[in-house]
């Protein structure tokens, strides 16, 4: 499924059930996609949107979409891991799935991001 990263913080894998394979209850975090070289912004942008549409996340404390050295980044903050597992579930994998489908792709073969996930000791809008 999700690729396992390294780098600066603690980052962790994605399982099959598409929770994360760590446990960070009642503390804030920080997600950091890094999306696959091949999947272009509008359509980035076209998820955002779909989702959007259905109100804010729960859980969800703020969203960013950049653009970095030519790679697409999405920078989210939760309350917690388990509101971002939840949305993950039940939004952003069905739209993602949605939209590939409605563009005539295969939605099994869903592009793997980079996922990197940070404990956020301070974080706007977080629940203390």
């Amino acid at each position: 499924m999700w690729t396992r990263t390294r780098g600066i913080g603690r980052t962790l894998g994605w399982s099959e059930n598409d929770r994360y394979d760590d446990d960070r209850s009642g503390m804030a975090i920080l997600c950091i996609s890094t999306v696959p070289a091949e999947v272009p912004l509008d359509q980035v942008l076209a998820v955002s949107k779909a989702i959007a549409a259905g109100g804010p996340p729960a859980g969800g404390i703020s969203h960013a979409v950049i653009v970095d050295g030519g790679r697409i980044k999405i920078y989210d903050v939760w309350e917690s891991e388990e509101a971002m597992n939840t949305f993950t579930a039940d939004r952003l994998v069905p739209a993602i799935a949605k939209q590939m489908a409605d563009m005539g792709a295969d939605p099994s073969a869903l592009p793997q991001p980079e996922i990197q996930v940070f404990e956020a000791h301070d974080a706007m809008g977080a629940p203390q």
